[in-house]
């Protein structure tokens, strides 16, 4: 199949061309491949209305049309709100990244100002215990999700037990060893 990428515009903005590179291509609107959307690398459809749209690129080699790249379009009131889970690990073992999922993703702390990150996996760098909020948004071209709160935990390692020495003589029942603490 040629080499594409799906494509999401803002409703505000104007709907971008679908392009495929590769040789002699074909765009289909269905997955049947029967019905010829348009010829070239470039297509321009009349999708204006809010949804997703899809369509299927090949390409010909020597006469032989390939397998379809299935290409999406979608058009939103507003990008959607990315999904991201947040993430815990004891202090000590290695952290977990923080990722989400969505099309253009940036990364914030406290303020949606200035991103600290963008992509889908954001490597915090925080190593001490505690609680870390974040704030992860997609966008579209024009437009720009809801912030979505990734919480990272870092829980702090627990101190030693408390236990007491215990000396017995031979030959005489030897007590429980006790210990305090939490979950000893």
């Amino acid at each position: 199949p040629p080499s594409a990428n799906n494509v999401g515009v803002c409703f505000v903005n104007p709907v971008p061309d679908l392009v495929a590179i590769g040789d002699s291509i074909t765009w289909y609107s269905n997955s049947g491949l029967t019905i010829v959307a348009g010829m070239g690398n470039s297509l321009t459809t009349s999708d204006t209305a809010l949804g997703t749209y899809t369509y299927y690129a090949t390409q010909k080699v020597n006469g032989c049309e390939g397998p379809a790249k299935t290409v999406t379009l979608t058009i939103a009131l507003n990008a959607p709100k990315p999904a991201a889970l947040d993430k815990s690990a004891c202090e000590g073992s290695a952290i977990p990244a923080l990722t989400a999922t969505g099309n253009i993703l940036k990364w914030y702390s406290d303020t949606l100002l200035a991103p600290l990150f963008t992509g889908a996996t954001f490597n915090t760098g925080q190593t001490a215990p505690g609680t870390y909020t974040y704030y992860v948004t997609d966008s579209l071209p024009g437009c720009v999700s809801n912030a979505e709160d990734v919480v990272l935990s870092i829980i702090a390692m627990p101190s030693k037990p408390v236990g007491t020495d215990v000396t017995v003589c031979s030959g005489v029942s030897v007590p429980d060893l006790v210990a305090t603490g939490n979950n000893p």
